[in-house]
């Protein structure tokens, strides 16, 4: 299957935001009733200490609805075992998780990123090896392939289950494409076509909306073009960067022509955006009709919007693959949990139990467990389908593998990267000052 396969308009009808919502909570609470009928006590093989458990995550409402449901079953599996929940949207998740780390007051379970967060919290010993839970059997892996568990492991070490795999996408507006009468972007395609058509829908809009979001600040969405122009990851494995000047300028320079042809969102309405706050996004409010996410944001958009929604392929900046499939996030017991072994007897039901599975269905993205998908299968919703089907299709082609260094300065040099792209876009420095400054100071946080 094609990618253009996967964004035909009208495909499927969406649901609205509210009605995704109630039909979650109606399923997910149909599931959790039966499922109590279900486990019995016949479940009970494990032992499982009772206690009270901390569990944080990020992601939109039909997330939280369906992982309060999935716990209220587990919590049905193992009599004794409760849950407080902490749930927010992903701007400030990480900041706040490092203040409960530094005071000692981290949550037993947490939903991880998988870079640069894994990598960080599993060297400094913040996350749990899991490895010796799943040599004694206390958790179950069995949906998982070596793939999919060498994704959750620094330095060979298991810190992380995958929950989904995801990939670097171009979110496009179905219903704007289709009033427009403007044919969606199929198979590979460059950054030039992207310009291209960009402007098209521009001009074809007449001043309703522009052809894109500005993702000249964001650095893994340039990280994806790096790729695809120079074949080489972003950084060595001894933490430096792999960049140039030249690079930045010419990423730099592309957004400016967008900008002064008026295709895409300008400075004022793109800052406007927090990032991580999806509801803020141009694309979201209807100022565009195209912008960058991981995959599974597709789902989480869908929700924020009433409008068809479709997948392609980020465009491609040279002949080296850029594409990858990577973890969409990833879920972690901390090491200093005063009940380890019944967080990870959670956990273990969390990624194995069928009516947790089921519960939780795709609310995370596509599963990275081949027992979850199996179970979801017969029951996926269009959008769902789309989902697998462009994850399928994207890991049958060329790939690369995905950037998953980890080193100390790294996030700093995300909010660096925010903030050069900001200052060019609004005129306040030159691209080729900017380029220069932004290589000076990221190599001096990187060698703190």
């Amino acid at each position: 299957m094609s990618p253009s396969a996967l964004s035909r308009p009208g495909q499927s009808r969406r649901l609205t935001r509210r009605a995704a919502i109630m039909r979650l909570l109606a399923t997910t609470t149909a599931l959790t009733l039966a499922g109590q009928l279900a486990m019995g006590t016949a479940a009970m093989a494990q032992e499982v200490a009772p206690a009270d458990l901390r569990m944080a995550w990020w992601g939109g409402e039909p997330r939280a609805v369906a992982t309060r449901a999935a716990l209220d079953l587990i919590s049905a599996k193992y009599p004794g075992v409760t849950f407080t929940t902490e749930w927010s949207g992903f701007a400030g998740y990480f900041d706040k998780f490092a203040t409960q780390v530094a005071g000692g007051n981290a949550p037993d379970i947490i939903q991880m990123n998988f870079a640069p967060e894994l990598a960080d919290y599993g060297s400094r010993g913040v996350l749990l090896d899991l490895g010796p839970y799943v040599a004694s059997g206390k958790l179950d892996v069995s949906g998982f392939n070596e793939a999919a568990l060498a994704s959750g492991s620094v330095d060979g070490v298991l810190y992380a289950l995958p929950l989904s795999g995801t990939t670097p996408a171009t979110i496009i507006n179905q219903t704007k494409f289709a009033a427009l009468g403007i044919a969606e972007p199929a198979g590979d395609w460059s950054w030039e076509d992207f310009a291209a058509l960009a402007a098209e829908i521009t001009k074809a809009a007449n001043g309703a909306y522009v052809g894109a979001d500005d993702a000249s600040a964001r650095q893994e969405v340039y990280e994806v073009w790096y790729l695809g122009r120079t074949g080489r990851q972003l950084y060595t494995e001894a933490g430096e960067r792999t960049d140039t000047v030249e690079d930045l300028s010419a990423w730099f320079q592309m957004w400016a022509d967008m900008r002064a042809a008026g295709s895409i969102v300008q400075p004022d309405v793109q800052a406007a955006h927090t990032q991580g706050d999806n509801a803020t996004m141009p694309f979201v409010l209807g100022r565009s009709a195209m912008t960058f996410q991981w995959s599974q944001g597709q789902t989480t958009l869908a929700s924020l919007q009433p409008d068809d929604l479709g997948l392609a392929l980020q465009p491609s900046a040279g002949e080296h693959a850029h594409q990858y499939v990577r973890p969409g996030n990833l879920i972690s017991v901390t090491a200093r949990s005063r009940n380890v072994d019944t967080a990870v007897a959670a956990v273990s039901a969390f990624v194995s139990d069928p009516e947790v599975l089921k519960v939780l269905g795709m609310t995370r993205g596509v599963p990275s467990s081949s027992q979850a998908r199996a179970l979801l299968e017969p029951t996926l919703t269009p959008i769902d389908q789309e989902q697998v089907a462009f994850i399928d299709t994207v890991s049958s082609g060329p790939l690369t593998a995905p950037p998953s260094a980890s080193f100390s300065g790294m996030l700093d040099v995300d909010q660096l990267f925010t903030r050069t792209g900001q200052d060019i876009a609004f005129g306040r420095v030159s691209i080729a000052e900017g380029a220069q400054r932004f290589l000076d100071q990221a190599a001096d946080l990187l060698s703190r």
